[in-house]
């Protein structure tokens, strides 16, 4: 039983470099277009919303956008607070697989429980917001995971440089959709 629920919250013990890079990759690949379909903007490292048009492009803006901006952060605090020699490919392919929950989420999605509209019902609305904050979670769970296993942190110190990191990617991500992306989001949609 222990193992099941390892997979489910820190599979990196056992998954790690081109393995996981390659997993999460497709994973984003797929979160990407069928967040489309589902009209799921992943506009930031943690953010998701309903209810955007846009095209395939900007869907896999998104994606790259998203895991760049994560990656690039969480390497640069590795290298500052840890001690141990990091392997960049650890971190890029945890970080990817880290994002996986977002696929499942984006699934769920074609059930009826995204809102059409942001007031127009307000049940799924709720709803909404309920299921992306549980996949939010455990999102950023498993990036903690994969940073304290990557990094070869632990304690207070992998627990705030983590915040700090998670944090930056955050703003970040957002920078580079308003002030470099925004032409992407303003496509035809059948593109």
């Amino acid at each position: 039983m222990k193992n099941k629920r390892q997979w489910i919250y820190n599979p990196f013990e056992r998954i790690a470099g081109w393995q996981a890079l390659i997993i999460g990759i497709v994973a984003m690949a797929l979160t990407a277009v069928i967040g489309k379909i589902n009209h799921l903007a992943f506009d930031g490292a943690l953010d998701v919303h309903t209810g955007a048009s846009f095209g395939f492009s900007a869907a896999f803006a998104m994606q790259a956008v998203d895991f760049l901006s994560l990656f690039l952060t969480m390497w640069i605090a590795g290298v500052c607070f840890s001690k141990s020699k990091l392997r960049v490919i650890d971190i890029a392919g945890t970080m990817a697989l880290a994002r996986a929950p977002m696929l499942l989420f984006a699934v769920i999605c074609f059930l009826p429980v995204a809102p059409a509209g942001l007031f127009d019902d307000i049940p799924r609305l709720v709803i909404f917001g309920l299921i992306s904050i549980l996949f939010a979670i455990w999102m950023i769970a498993l990036m903690y995971n994969a940073y304290s296993v990557s990094c070869n942190l632990k304690g207070s110190k992998a627990v705030l440089s983590f915040i700090g990191a998670l944090l930056v990617a955050e703003i970040l991500s957002k920078l580079v959709f308003i002030y470099l992306l925004s032409g992407l989001f303003f496509l035809p949609v059948n593109q």
